[in-house]
């Protein structure tokens, strides 16, 4: 289940990101300058991505190589999950998410 006390600023990540217009280093850098942390720590681009990536932001989540559907209040819709995954694939040349084929 995702943490409820970084669900603002997990949230505030898939929007800003999935509106294109943000690379990781900028969106990192003004939320840094708007005070915001993550987990009670400065922000690092590692850790947004990976962040980025979990699907369990959506309501899935992964465990033994497959794929559940949670039963948790999902931080993000499907929508704006797999637009991130398609702007990061796109960023970072990758074909599928977390190395999925």
């Amino acid at each position: 289940m995702p943490d409820a006390c970084n669900a603002g600023v997990v949230s505030e990540l898939f929007s800003r990101f999935a509106t294109g217009k943000y690379s990781l280093d900028a969106i990192i850098g003004e939320l840094r300058a708007e005070g915001v942390t993550l987990r009670g720590r400065r922000l690092q681009k590692s850790t947004v991505h990976q962040v980025l990536r979990k699907r369990l932001y959506m309501g899935d989540f992964d465990f033994d190589g497959v794929t559940y559907q949670g039963t948790h209040e999902p931080l993000v819709t499907r929508e704006c999950w797999q637009r991130v995954q398609e702007l990061l694939n796109a960023r970072c040349g990758e074909q599928d998410p977390e190395g999925e084929a």
